[in-house]
């Protein structure tokens, strides 16, 4: 881990633990999330493959997925943490 985001180390920890336990994917735990979020009306997602679009639609598709809007993730407002303009990655 970089140390600028050592910070953040128990939140990182924390939320790993939940994805293991529930076997979630990173990937599947952020899309959903995002795509729940009535604040956010939309975002844009990079792909390298076909594959990778057919996951993401399919990810955006299950709306109503039970077991994510079970798992509690705080929501971070630090700047800091949330806006890569503010990274200290040297």
């Amino acid at each position: 881990m970089n140390p600028y985001f050592k910070k953040w180390y128990k939140y990182f920890k924390n939320l790993n633990r939940k994805i293991k336990i529930e076997n979630l994917s990173v990937k599947k735990l952020t899309l959903s999330r995002l795509n729940r979020e009535k604040t956010i009306n939309s975002f844009i997602v990079g792909i390298s493959n076909t594959n990778q679009l057919r996951e993401i639609s399919d990810i955006l598709k299950n709306k109503k997925d039970k077991l994510l809007k079970e798992i509690d993730i705080p929501n971070i407002e630090d700047q800091n943490l949330i806006n890569p303009r503010y990274w200290k990655l040297r």
